[in-house]
């Protein structure tokens, strides 16, 4: 259980989430309907409890992925570690609760990998990016697709990758593809 108090961490926005950065790993903390910023991607038309709903389940559907990928020693090269889920008691910004706006108990813990983000199918579409990193960190990006695939993780479409010089790391991924559940507006 723990208190996160914004201002102790450096922040990534997101669709779905924000991460919240500090001491080299990243909480990944789902934002509910009451979030102002849910960015088209909740159907935030419809209503609260099939916002969050939805939202839980995308959560669930990365944990899962984490979980199928833990024993593959050529994805745990290629993928952050993972500490697992986290409960989340409070989200606190500049003295004012804000844990309305967010899952308290859809958050998980990684490592905070350090480089270039970009998303996975821009740098498989670009020879000078993938062929040096390829050449360089001694690994086939084909092959670790293969891999998720092999193991039940078939959402890699919007996966990006942490590179630099020593790094290759793919994030965001998931067991399926969230479009499947998402819900609809006026169907209930």
């Amino acid at each position: 259980m723990l208190t996160i108090e914004v201002s102790e961490y450096n922040t990534a926005p997101g669709a779905y989430a924000i991460v919240f950065i500090k001491n080299g790993r990243a909480l990944k903390l789902f934002k509910s309907y009451n979030h102002p910023h849910l960015d088209g991607t909740g159907k935030e038309e419809i209503s609260a409890d099939r916002t969050n709903e939805y939202r839980k389940r995308v959560y669930q559907t990365e944990v899962d992925a984490y979980n199928l990928i833990k024993d593959s020693g050529l994805l745990k090269k290629f993928t952050p570690l993972f500490y697992g889920p986290i409960s989340i008691t409070k989200v606190i910004d500049n003295g004012k609760d804000i844990s309305d706006q967010f899952l308290l108990d859809c958050c998980y813990e990684m490592e905070y990998i350090e480089g270039i983000a970009e998303k996975l199918n821009i740098i498989h579409g670009n020879s000078e990016i993938l062929l040096p990193l390829e050449k360089n960190l001694g690994f086939s990006l084909h092959e670790i697709i293969k891999e998720f695939v092999k193991l039940g993780v078939h959402y890699t479409k919007d996966s990006s990758a942490v590179y630099g010089d020593k790094v290759f790391k793919i994030i965001d991924f998931a067991t399926k593809d969230s479009e499947e559940f998402q819900p609809i507006i006026g169907v209930d």
